[in-house]
């Protein structure tokens, strides 16, 4: 080890139309300008879960830089892949998520099964949406989402405030 720190980089696909996406990268340029800079001709608008927005037409960018764990809408007008390049975010960063609607990010490098992933919820979480309209509904038992996958971001509903974790993925609870 030379001191440095070890860059890593996610390709995130985003397609045409609407996006509900996340990273586990904490980038080198945090800033969304820099962050959507490769493929800012593609892109529409990026929202935040307070309504906050990215918008490069109108020179507008009131989020400012991506936050570890957060999940964002993004509007594309065409298909591109959006590369965002630093360290790995801790998958298990505490998430202090306020009571009501959120949109959360996913901090694992590999896909998990969203009941085994939102089990530290407990009876906290109502409902989780991906952007496909897919729930894990724990009340009924219900989990159409099947796996957590790198890239994507989550809506949530949760009935009060809390410190949220991921904890450690794979078989036998193995870190990544």
């Amino acid at each position: 080890c030379d001191g440095n720190s070890l860059i890593s980089t996610q390709s995130i696909n985003l397609d045409e139309g609407w996006n509900l996406w996340s990273t586990y990268i904490a980038p080198n340029e945090p800033n969304l300008a820099s962050c959507f800079a490769e493929i800012v001709g593609d892109l529409i608008i990026v929202k935040d879960e307070n309504g906050s927005v990215y918008w490069p037409v109108f020179g507008l960018n009131n989020i400012g830089n991506l936050t570890p764990g957060s999940g964002y809408y993004t509007k594309m007008s065409s298909y591109n892949t959006l590369l965002i390049e630093g360290e790995l975010s801790p998958y298990n960063i505490d998430l202090l998520l306020e009571d009501g609607w959120s949109i959360i990010g996913y901090l694992h490098q590999n896909c998990y099964n969203a009941t085994d992933m939102m089990s530290p919820m407990g009876d906290n979480l109502i409902i989780m949406k991906d952007e496909n309209g897919s729930v894990y509904w724990p009340a009924f038992g219900l989990n159409s989402i099947g796996n957590m996958c790198p890239g994507e971001g989550f809506q949530i509903k949760i009935n009060s405030s809390v410190s949220f974790s991921y904890p450690a993925g794979g078989r036998f609870g193995f870190n990544e």
